[in-house]
């Protein structure tokens, strides 16, 4: 195994914790400069000597969480004014682009 990924997700107690995809590994910690470490001890727990992972990648989920929450938050609250644009569709981008 070249690489070996780890899912970032902050947690309720205001730290961090790091999941590995595909094997049974898990660390948490304070800040992201420990969870590094906790990571990459992990790592070399976990695996025999020889088939430790050249690279370990960690992906960070709390940005697109947050983008996510955002958006969700956003649905519904902009109103085009017409009641049934869904019926319409065809009709009302042929008014808007003739225009």
């Amino acid at each position: 195994m070249n690489e070996i990924v780890f899912v970032v997700e902050k947690t309720p107690e205001g730290g961090f914790s790091a999941k590995a995809l595909g094997e049974s590994i898990f660390t948490e910690a304070d800040t992201v400069e420990e969870l590094h470490t906790s990571v990459r001890d992990a790592v070399r727990c976990h695996f025999e000597e020889g088939k430790i992972p050249k690279m370990i990648r960690l992906v960070d989920t709390t940005e697109q969480k947050q983008q996510r929450e955002r958006a969700m938050s956003a649905a519904g609250r902009f109103n085009s004014g017409i009641h049934d644009l869904a019926e319409k569709h065809d009709d009302c981008l042929a008014e808007a682009f003739d225009k």
